[in-house]
């Protein structure tokens, strides 16, 4: 019985693992630029006003882009660190990930787990071709 529920905890540990390497990166990277919005305020290699880089995301913690300096209290405030399942959890609904950062009022949540995970995987090794820098 014991070793059953091991088994168990693994296959689902490793169910969980490998779901972010079966996203997309070009379908995330559509994602990025046409289904989501993200392109009208973020971009990859560049802050915008609006919003700030998304290149290099991966492993930095929220609020410190140094580029970007209109970061929401609650973001700055937040210590999460940006990782494939902090970034899954705050793009499906920024305002419950971290009350009253700014991007929960300005574009909502992106429920569809096939596109959050093809977005991720985007952000895992962007590309700037997409960026609109001015």
């Amino acid at each position: 019985m014991w070793f059953r529920g091991i088994a168990v905890v693994c296959m689902l540990i490793g169910s969980n693992a490998t779901s972010w390497a079966d996203g997309d990166r070009e379908a995330g990277r559509d994602v990025f630029a046409y289904s989501a919005a993200c392109i009208a305020c973020h971009a990859i290699g560049c802050t915008r006003d609006q919003a700030p880089k998304l290149g290099g995301i991966i492993g930095r913690r929220a609020g410190t882009d140094p580029d970007y300096d209109a970061y929401s209290d609650a973001m700055k405030s937040s210590d999460v660190v940006w990782t494939e399942e902090t970034l899954d959890a705050y793009i499906a609904d920024p305002a419950a990930f971290i009350p009253g950062n700014g991007m929960a009022s300005a574009t909502g949540k992106l429920e569809d787990e096939t596109q959050r995970r093809n977005l991720i995987a985007f952000l895992k090794e962007p590309d700037n071709s997409v960026d609109l820098c001015f």
